[in-house]
């Protein structure tokens, strides 16, 4: 990311999660991104196996933290359509990464945050996509 000219921090930032059973999970996203008052928060998710857990932590995340806050999932290959659209407000996958970064540094740190169109999953509707709703 610093190549690309985008300043970043790893593990920097500590949330905390409220989980179904009402208990506080503690939640370390991989990658922080300033870009003026929004933050882009990186995270690498696997919808499938024990990955799931991460997954479901991130769509709790989404629902409990700020508008400002975008959440960029970064999933493996082949996985964008097994990953719930409620845990991210972007995806891309592991080999589409410099388009993620591209796409964050591209941003007006002083203007709002440019649609994303959000991919449907395979044999939900004509394919088309739904664009994210900012807050």
């Amino acid at each position: 990311m610093e190549r690309q000219g985008l300043s970043h921090a790893h593990r920097s930032l500590h949330f905390r999660v409220i989980d179904t059973s009402g208990e506080r999970t503690p939640y370390d996203p991989d990658i922080v991104v300033h870009r003026g008052s929004t933050l882009f928060v990186l995270d690498v998710l696997d919808p499938t196996g024990e990955g799931r857990t991460r997954v479901d932590l991130a769509s709790r995340f989404l629902a409990q933290h700020s508008s400002e806050i975008v959440f960029v999932a970064i999933v493996p290959a082949g996985r964008i359509g097994e990953t719930p659209k409620e845990a991210y407000d972007e995806i891309f996958e592991a080999g589409q990464l410099l388009e993620a970064v591209a796409r964050i540094r591209e941003q007006d740190p002083h203007g709002f945050v440019a649609p994303f169109l959000k991919p449907s999953p395979p044999g939900e509707g004509s394919g088309e996509t739904d664009r994210r709703e900012d807050g």
